[in-house]
């Protein structure tokens, strides 16, 4: 499972480029700008999101179809959660309410002007009806604020104690391409259909947070911190005490990249991090590569990332991005899920095991 991960971290954006080069001679553009904060005691997160849609189609668009899949979390009556069933999974139907997940607290505006959010059939699918038209070759800012209750892990989203993994987790137009809009639920079995954009998020948490994530880190701070910390543990298994408890102070780290479709972030505080360097085989780019785990063990994993960056490169195309990264924790939908620049494979299988695999052996 684990030797997976090199080739499935560099597989995700072929095939999101191929599958582009099928549409028109048009494709929509989404810029983004988020700043959000972890609450680790309540497992929520609140922050503020602002895009920038810019309508390279030819038609007028009067609304805009908008994905909040954390509320496939909120019940068991979800797309999500029926999906669940139909394949004999239950945990996620029976479980307790303080399990389950949402995303509340919005209130979309267009050049301050508040818009008028409309339900659909799925609780996780909404759209906004437009104050302003977005006409052939203009843009349109909407912003709102959010807050998401981060359910436990169940699917891509999810937590087990204060390891967390976010994904699929801010409000997220959906594409408008030549077959019009494309509002999908959220599902366990499924890919994601999303539209190319820059993206600058800023995430505030626990000084004592590992953050592994899309993008490129842009904290010299954090980087020397995450440096040391690599140095620390080689050789040195033994964890100091006080890493278990989250700190009282916070950090903000900043996270950038242009052209991609989606963000996700990973964070625990007994991550080990290990990081090398693949050059293409053109030599013409050195990918920063990096691995996330809370297990000492799985070091050798990094050379699995660096050969999938290299195989793939020679046989589709240059790796585009200038880092790669790859997480092992929790996750349990399909046994991994890659996301720009950031793999999630497999590590603890259901809460328990997840929770015996950890090296404080701590429990829920």
């Amino acid at each position: 499972m684990i030797k997976q991960l090199g080739f499935l971290l560099c597989f995700s954006p072929f095939v999101i480029f191929s599958q582009v080069e099928k549409q028109a001679g048009w494709q929509q553009r989404v810029n983004y700008n988020i700043q959000v904060s972890l609450d680790d005691e309540n497992h929520v997160l609140n922050g503020e999101i602002e895009f920038t849609y810019f309508n390279n189609s030819p038609d007028t668009l009067k609304r805009i179809y908008m994905h909040l899949w954390p509320n496939a979390y909120k019940n068991n009556q979800t797309a999500f959660a029926k999906q669940q069933l139909n394949n004999n999974q239950t945990s996620f139907f029976f479980a307790k309410e303080r399990k389950r997940g949402y995303i509340d607290s919005l209130n979309f505006t267009q050049s301050g002007d508040s818009l008028k959010i409309q339900r659909t059939e799925h609780i996780d699918v909404v759209y906004l009806q437009l104050n302003n038209p977005i006409y052939p070759g203009e843009s349109t800012r909407i912003k709102s604020p959010f807050r998401v209750k981060i359910p436990g892990s169940f699917s891509r989203m999810g937590h087990v104690k204060n390891s967390y993994q976010i994904s699929q987790w801010y409000p997220k137009p959906a594409v408008y391409d030549v077959n019009g809009w494309n509002p999908m639920p959220y599902l366990d079995q499924g890919e994601f259909y999303s539209e190319f954009g820059n993206f600058n998020v800023s995430i505030t948490l626990p000084q004592n947070y590992v953050v592994a994530a899309t993008g490129v880190l842009q904290d010299s701070t954090e980087k020397k911190w995450l440096k040391d910390r690599e140095l620390y543990y080689k050789g040195n298994t033994k964890r100091v005490e006080d890493e278990v408890a989250s700190s009282a102070l916070l950090k903000t780290l900043h996270f950038e990249q242009n052209n991609i479709h989606d963000f996700a972030w990973f964070a625990d505080k007994e991550f080990y991090v290990w990081s090398s360097q693949q050059m293409l085989p053109d030599s013409s780019a050195e990918v920063q590569t990096f691995l996330y785990s809370i297990n000492e063990n799985d070091e050798n994993a990094l050379q699995y990332v660096n050969e999938g960056i290299e195989f793939y490169s020679e046989k589709v195309g240059n790796y585009p991005y200038s880092h790669a990264s790859a997480v092992i924790g929790p996750l349990k939908a399909g046994g991994g899920m890659e996301y720009p620049m950031c793999t999630m494979m497999l590590g603890g299988g259901d809460d328990n095991n997840f929770i015996k695999f950890r090296p404080n052996n701590s429990s829920a």
